[in-house]
């Protein structure tokens, strides 16, 4: 019998469809011309990642020129913007090939446990800004919880000496909270255990260790707290340090308030700065919330969590981990428009006092994503331990290398140009060059991209690559996309996705 359900085929990116792209090119221009008119301005590095998203999928800007040898169907991909936090699609992209990456060629199969560390309100604005004294705290944290695997290992294992345990860790510095807040916090992917090595000629072994309890994990936050403070102390920039050292608000004055009202969850600018962002959902009284959230910041607000983990052969779990700590900031799913043009954020869940969403001004909306994005030229991902470049065991703990199902030859189909194709370097490892379009999209989303959605026919060839197209090419483009591509069936059914018919109503609050 033939299915009743079309193939899956490939759609170019329409980031330029997507409410945050809508809302930030219609509504920037007059940001900006409000800040020049209070004699301010933004930094150059957040106005050319905003600049660089509304360049993202728009065939004005590049794009690469594909057609069908046998019935000469053409197709045409606009590049991406590669920005790293306020594009949702290219976020979404990395995340996807970094976890790949990982999972394939640097994460054994051994348990991992999710650690996550939120700071205290002051504390993160000075992180959000200071990339150094950012990975200072980022450090500490680190070094805290391998000295506690350490002492563990060395008592539970009987070590000479805790330098034969060897820890790991992938951890993410994650900027924006649930409410699309600034709250920059902590996401890390630890080994549950460690690598015993006792002499380099051995080859390392990985030992379990018991995870940890409550009172670990008190002690943990309270051990942190302490060497932050000390470390806030020594390079003065503690809470009650001088308010005119602070290098943001000398830097630029407007990121600055955008930084202070996205902590407060307070409007930015427009006719209500200063007030409350609008909250909608059904109010509920809760008087247990206080007391949940005082035993939970015994640390002074520095709140440790250890308590997901995933076995060395769950391999689907070390994804979902790994796609829980690079996910994009802001859930492009859960954003709508009111009638009256504001921009509405659903939060996943309701929160105990019954919100379920937040309407923003448009104009308060972008101002909100400034302080999304992170300082320019710095790491959004750390490595430590046996996972770090220069660690002598990575090579050796590391997983042997997959090749891929299919060889894509020499077609380099990235959505950017100057993507490399994968080869091997003088060791016969993999060499760990960023992974083509085809492979990508076919480990993703199980599609083959190569594949002519005309005719069936593959692979398609890469005609040219466009970086400034004329108007002859655009008029191209837009026939092109203009046209209907005939629907063809697959072989075989495939089961709807999970949650496709699942439907949520809300009551809109007054």
């Amino acid at each position: 019998m033939a299915s009743t359900q079309a193939a899956r085929v490939y759609r170019p990116r329409q980031a330029q469809q997507t409410i945050v792209h809508q809302v930030v090119k219609e509504y920037l221009p007059e940001l900006i011309e409000q800040a020049e008119q209070g004699s301010y301005s933004l930094l150059e590095f957040v106005e050319g990642e905003l600049q660089a998203m509304l360049r993202c999928g728009d065939p004005a800007h590049g794009f690469t020129h594909l057609k069908c040898s046998r019935c000469g169907h053409d197709r045409f991909l606009p590049f991406s913007c590669k920005a790293r936090n306020v594009c949702s699609l290219c976020s979404g992209c990395r995340m996807n090939e970094t976890v790949a990456h990982l999972v394939d060629q640097v994460i054994p199969e051994v348990p991992l446990r999710h650690w996550a560390l939120t700071f205290p309100p002051p504390l993160r604005y000075l992180l959000a800004y200071d990339s150094d004294l950012c990975t200072e705290i980022l450090n500490i944290f680190v070094r805290t919880v391998f000295a506690w695997q350490r002492r563990l290992a060395k008592r539970e294992l009987g070590l000479a000496s805790v330098r034969h345990a060897h820890p790991g860790a992938i951890t993410a510095i994650h900027r924006v909270g649930s409410a699309l807040n600034l709250n920059l916090h902590l996401h890390s992917a630890m080994l549950d255990g460690v690598f015993v090595q006792s002499d380099p000629a051995e080859q390392p072994v990985f030992r379990a260790l018991r995870g940890p309890e409550k009172g670990d994990i008190l002690g943990l936050a309270w051990d942190i707290c302490l060497q932050t403070k000390q470390h806030l102390q020594k390079v003065g920039k503690y809470f009650d340090g001088d308010p005119d050292a602070d290098e943001l608000a000398q830097d630029s004055p407007l990121l600055a308030a955008c930084y202070a009202a996205s902590m407060q969850q307070t409007v930015a600018v427009g006719p209500r700065a200063g007030q409350g962002v609008l909250r909608m959902g059904a109010y509920v009284e809760n008087t247990d919330r206080e007391s949940a959230e005082t035993e939970q910041t015994l640390g002074h607000g520095y709140n440790l969590h250890a308590g997901y983990r995933v076995s060395g052969k769950d391999r689907k779990g070390r994804e979902r981990i790994l796609h829980y700590l690079l996910r994009p900031p802001i859930a492009t799913d859960r954003l709508s428009r009111s009638p009256d043009g504001r921009v509405i954020y659903w939060l996943r869940k309701p929160w105990a006092n019954g919100t379920s969403s937040f309407k923003f001004e448009p104009l308060d909306f972008v101002a909100k994503l400034l302080p999304l994005v992170p300082p320019p030229r710095v790491n959004q991902i750390r490595y430590h331990g046996v996972f770090g470049a220069h660690s002598k065991l990575r090579s050796q703990i590391a997983p042997a290398p997959v090749e891929s199902k299919a060889k894509r030859g020499q077609l380099e189909l990235a959505v950017s140009s100057g993507s490399k194709t994968n080869g091997t370097n003088s060791s016969g490892r993999a060499r760990p060059d960023r992974m083509l379009w085809a492979d990508l999209a076919a480990r993703t989303f199980e599609i083959d991209v190569l594949e002519c959605v005309r005719c069936g026919h593959r692979p398609i060839q890469v005609v040219s690559v466009i970086k400034a197209p004329s108007l002859d090419q655009l008029a191209a483009v837009c026939a092109a996309s203009s046209q209907q591509s005939p629907v063809r069936w697959p072989r075989r059914s495939r089961a709807p996705p999970m949650g496709q018919m699942q439907f949520s109503f809300v009551r809109w609050a007054a």
